[in-house]
């Protein structure tokens, strides 16, 4: 049987057959980092770095990218040394997130010594809560006459809201913990919510209970207002004049 460690392996050797002194990094992030070697292979997240990245190059990594996902992995993120280095202003959650649970398989880390500019983090933590809050309302709009499918929707979008309150809490200068759960319950505490929508949320989450029909809607219109909170709190942090 084929390892985790054996089977990203393999992965590496052909990216490297493919393209040569061209690979400069190879990571996997994501759950894989913590599993042990001998753990399934599927669903395995890498990014793959090359010093140039152009069409044919995406085509010369086609044999080993069609192998990797015919047992189950998606593709690989593929981007460029270039596009890592000038990319930090717009993808800061995501640099942020995977430069914090990330294993080198080869080549250097483009992550080492990894900066993101406060102002840079707080435009994408405020876009991303904002969106995701019209998001939300856009799918209540729709499901509001159908009470499972609005406890659905709020089981489903509190880990989005668990992620963003976990940079959401750095940018005010807190540790904002890995575990959505934990960041949830953090940034109650920080930003002065009201703990008793999430609550009832996670009791559907995690002790598998359900909200009373009757309940439901006050707990939506309870949730949406503390996520409207938060982003106030995320909306007055000062500008930053550095990068």
């Amino acid at each position: 049987m084929v390892n985790l460690v054996q089977h990203i392996n393999h992965f590496v050797d052909r990216l490297r057959a493919a393209h040569g002194d061209n690979l400069a990094s190879v990571l996997v992030y994501g759950g894989a980092t913590t599993r042990e070697a001998t753990s399934a292979v599927t669903g395995v997240r890498t990014l793959v770095v090359l010093h140039r990245l152009r069409a044919t190059d995406l085509r010369a990594a086609h044999d080993a990218v069609a192998e990797w996902l015919a047992v189950g992995n998606p593709p690989p993120v593929m981007m460029s040394t270039e596009e890592i280095a000038s990319s930090r202003d717009v993808f800061p959650i995501e640099f942020l997130d995977l430069a914090d649970n990330r294993r080198v398989e080869f080549g250097a880390d483009p992550f080492d010594a990894l900066t993101v500019s406060p102002r840079h983090l707080r435009y994408q933590v405020e876009f991303e809560l904002r969106g995701k809050l019209i998001r939300v309302r856009e799918l209540y709009l729709v499901s509001s006459g159908d009470p499972d499918r609005i406890v659905q929707l709020l089981v489903e979008s509190l880990g989005t809201f668990g992620k963003l309150f976990r940079f959401a809490l750095q940018l005010v200068g807190e540790h904002g913990p890995r575990s959505r759960i934990d960041a949830l319950r953090q940034g109650i505490r920080v930003f002065e919510l009201d703990a008793e929508p999430f609550d009832r949320i996670l009791d559907v989450l995690t002790d598998d209970v359900t909200i009373a029909p009757d309940d439901v809607h006050r707990i939506v219109a309870d949730y949406l207002v503390q996520i409207e909170r938060v982003i106030d709190v995320i909306d007055r942090i000062p500008e930053s004049g550095g990068e």
